[in-house]
């Protein structure tokens, strides 16, 4: 069935209109209900913007996935215009885009270098089409219409990249009123944030006999006065109750039970049942294996999960309308499907639950999105980075559950998602010791959950970890794994102030790595010793390790490590009151930092930069390094970065 006949919203398309025609870059948050319209309002002003010649993407959010999964989809998204709303205009937009070098080189040097912060990277690609815009022409994108923003971190990912919006450049965000940017009233009340004046209320009778009737028209649905009457009363303003209403009365003239029309459900979780009592074999399990995903599948999809023997049945069931009564395509660079509202996901979901089915589909789920981390594209894999350890919890399935952590945890952990993989970790640890796995698989858990304590700030915690780990990797043999421990351990008691027992645990580390010739665990032991000496006072002997470091690291072509090791020498030089080699170390640091686009690098060597400076008296040309610095900082967001620069400009200003 197609969607409802657009009605009642008239003055609020006017007004997001004339948003969008203001040159200033900004957001507009329009908040309401669930089914009470915002999603259908968005796509009526897509098409009210299509022949001004905007540009309009339309992204979505899948269900309890955090924004940090999507922000690098959504460029690269950007850069194809996969998610134009009107695909027709894809291919003009791609012109444009390559007529913007400054977008597609930005993303490509991203993929080449190390992570960056994912929202930055989004905002940046923002930017860089605002910068290229004609002046009467907007791109606008349209945020997925009701889904629910719950997370605190995806909402403060969200008001960095709107505040930094530039003209041209505009956001409409639909927020369910319980949504965090819906109560935040420092966000609402910035100069490049508006609202209605009032949430989105229900529509009035009049309006909904007005879309009953001319929808119905529209269909060739044969209804009777009193009937829509009747309907108008149930659906008491609510723009979703009159979709549902509406499919439910065209089954009803489908299946030749016109008389049904009479007795018209009294509430909607009986409509609900009848449109998925309709539903017999393939159909019913497309509808089920859709209200069990919290992501839309595509046709590929469906198959993977329901058998590939049953690929023409599942193909064929999609052209029935009691299918296609339930579901909606979702709007993207291929057809994926999900149910047509979140009220009927979670009546099938709570059926599913009532079965004692959904467990087991979940664990289908699961098996199936780390299969898509492993062979799907880059998109597969985001969402499968969001979704596969959660399905295999609630599944209970134990095994996959640590098999798909132990994949997924570097990236997740290079993202500084440290709370979700302490937190998928810990069950991991805890599954694998009761399946009594592997030695080197409880080792590999105990020395990441090491890693993810240290980053979280809980060192004694963190020593444990190591520990354990480095107990079982010699146990077992295991030289590379036993060094990378005792090296771990070194970190964190530095960190302790424990300088002798670090030192002790890097010369260790090291010993190790020579004798088996890691040169890259080498030079990260030298770095590390280098750190701690200098901890010490013993600057000289600090610089002589960073140096021997710095050989390493450019003979095997790290460059990452290569400006590591520069800029440690820096610190070195300038703690010696050797001022021209610090600064000439530190400025080749920035260099390669800038390089590689490590911003954290750029920002912490621009600081260390205005130190150096101040201390040769240049005032001026140590403060607008430590401010570009700590404007980097603020921009990818590290507050301890922050907090540490703007001590370096305090201390500046004071001399």
């Amino acid at each position: 069935m197609s969607e409802l006949v657009f009605r009642g919203r008239e003055n609020e398309i006017e007004e997001l209109l004339k948003f969008v025609d203001e040159e200033a870059g900004g957001t507009f948050v329009v908040n309401g209900r669930p089914g009470i319209g915002k999603s259908r309002l968005l796509q009526e002003l897509a098409k009210r913007l299509e022949p001004l010649d905007h540009w309009v993407h339309f992204f979505e959010i899948p269900e309890e996935t955090e924004l940090t999964y999507l922000f690098p989809l959504w460029a690269e998204d950007i850069r194809s215009g996969r998610r134009f709303f009107f695909t027709g205009k894809a291919q003009k937009w791609q012109a444009f885009i390559k007529a913007t070098p400054t977008i597609g080189g930005y993303l490509d040097a991203l993929t080449q270098g190390p992570p960056q912060p994912p929202h930055f990277i989004f905002s940046e690609v923002l930017n860089r089409v605002a910068k290229a815009l004609k002046k009467k022409r907007r791109c606008v994108l349209l945020l997925d219409p009701d889904k629910l923003i719950s997370y605190d971190k995806d909402a403060n990912f969200l008001k960095y990249v709107f505040k930094n919006l530039k003209p041209g450049m505009k956001v409409i965000l639909a927020q369910r009123i319980s949504d965090r940017l819906s109560h935040d009233s420092a966000f609402l009340a910035l100069p490049n944030v508006r609202t209605f004046s009032d949430n989105l209320e229900k529509l009035s009778d009049d309006q909904v006999h007005d879309i009953i009737v001319t929808t119905a028209a529209e269909q060739k649905l044969a209804l009777s006065a009193d009937t829509i009457e009747r309907m108008v009363e149930r659906i008491d303003g609510w723009p979703f109750a009159a979709e549902l209403y509406l499919r439910w009365a065209a089954m009803c003239l489908e299946k030749g039970k016109p008389e049904l029309l009479e007795q018209i459900p009294p509430d909607l979780q009986l409509v609900m049942q009848d449109l998925y009592e309709d539903c017999h074999g393939p159909c019913r399990a497309i509808v089920d294996w859709l209200g069990a995903s919290r992501t839309p599948l595509s046709l590929a999809d469906l198959i993977a999960l329901m058998g590939k023997d049953n690929g023409q049945e599942i193909d064929e069931a999609f052209s029935q309308s009691v299918v296609r009564r339930l579901i909606k395509n979702v709007q993207g660079p291929s057809p994926r499907y999900e149910l047509f509202h979140d009220g009927v996901k979670a009546y099938v979901e709570q059926r599913l639950l009532d079965r004692n089915d959904l467990k087991r589909m979940l664990g289908g789920l699961g098996k199936f999105q780390l299969t898509q981390w492993r062979e799907g594209n880059e998109e597969a894999k985001a969402l499968s980075l969001a979704h596969t350890a959660g399905y295999l919890l609630e599944a209970g399935d134990k095994r996959a559950f640590i098999d798909a952590v132990g994949a997924q945890f570097e990236t997740k952990y290079n993202r500084s998602m440290f709370f979700l993989c302490r937190e998928e970790m810990e069950q991991a640890l805890a599954w694998a010791k009761e399946l009594e796995l592997e030695k080197k698989t409880i080792s590999f858990f105990l020395g990441n959950l090491g890693l993810v304590y240290r980053n979280l700030g809980e060192l004694d915690k963190a020593a444990q970890y190591h520990e354990q780990a480095l107990a079982i990797d010699r146990e077992i043999g295991d030289r590379q794994g036993e060094a990378q421990q005792l090296g771990n351990l070194g970190l964190v008691y530095r960190y302790l102030g424990e300088l002798d027992k670090a030192t002790r645990h890097h010369e260790q580390a090291l010993a190790i790595d020579r004798e088996i010739g890691d040169r890259l665990g080498e030079a990260a032991d030298l770095g590390n010793l280098g750190l701690v000496y200098r901890n010490l006072g013993e600057l000289d002997k600090a610089a002589q390790h960073h140096e021997q470091a710095l050989i390493i690291d450019r003979e095997i072509g790290d460059r990452q490590g290569e400006a590591q090791d520069l800029g440690n020498l820096g610190l070195v030089y300038r703690n010696l009151g050797e001022l021209d080699k610090a600064a000439q170390y530190h400025e080749q640091a920035l260099v390669i930092h800038r390089e590689l686009g490590v911003r954290q690098g750029e920002a912490q060597n621009l600081g260390n930069l205005g130190l150096v400076y101040a201390q040769q008296g240049d005032k001026e040309k140590a403060l607008a390094h430590a401010r570009e610095g700590l404007a980097i900082a603020e921009r990818i967001g590290a507050p301890p970065l922050i907090e540490q620069i703007k001590g370096i400009i305090e201390w500046i200003e004071k001399r």
